[in-house]
């Protein structure tokens, strides 16, 4: 498990890592996992000796946001890396599908997905 102290409003510090940022818990959570901490970690921030947010995963919470109606959160977009160009003597990969591919995987319709985050927020904090 992680400690972290919660400096102001919008920073955050974390193993030598201070973090400045509107959401700075969840900027927090995606700098430790780029420094190589294991997603599954919790992560537990504190002002003063006071916990204020419990966090399950920071794997989870790297990939929220602070809703844009500032209530509650939301997923980041995925983040996808292109493919390094080839050069154009080089033939691609042949797209049509071989009769041995399998069919693709359905996604699930969005009322499938639970929407939970592991978040809990202190109750000291929700009076």
């Amino acid at each position: 498990m992680i400690k972290a102290q919660l400096r102001g409003d919008d920073t955050a510090e974390a193993c030598g890592l201070t973090i400045r940022n509107s959401s700075p818990v969840l900027a927090l959570c995606r700098r430790l996992i780029e420094a190589g901490h294991d997603p599954s970690t919790r992560l537990e921030a504190y002002r003063g000796d006071v916990l204020c947010l419990s966090i399950r995963s920071i794997g989870e919470a790297a990939n929220l946001t602070v809703s844009p109606h500032s209530v509650g959160f939301v997923r980041l977009p995925e983040r996808r890396i292109a493919p390094p160009k080839r050069p154009p003597d080089k033939p691609g990969p042949d797209p049509s599908p071989r009769p041995s591919d399998p069919p693709p995987t359905p996604i699930p319709p969005p009322s499938t997905i639970r929407p939970s985050i592991g978040l809990t927020v202190s109750s000291s904090l929700a009076a």
